[in-house]
């Protein structure tokens, strides 16, 4: 059960350490943008956007459900 545990508790810390990345990621494309250095297209963008969004319920799916 310890095992499961730690597994359960690493997949969250892994997911919320990737939605750091992405946060960090996402001042620096809001950087390029003041300086109007910005190189990616509105549809990498858009998609960009989503990443939170499957993260987050990554993180809600392994809190509430524990599926190990």
């Amino acid at each position: 059960v310890e095992v499961a545990g730690v597994s359960l508790s690493l997949s969250k810390m892994t997911l919320v350490v990737a939605l750091l990345g992405y946060h960090a990621m996402l001042a620096r494309l809001v950087a390029q943008a003041r300086q109007d250095q910005l190189r990616r297209s509105s549809r990498w963008l858009r998609w960009f956007n989503e990443v939170p969004s499957v993260l987050l319920i990554g993180i809600v799916i392994l809190v509430v459900v524990k599926p190990f």
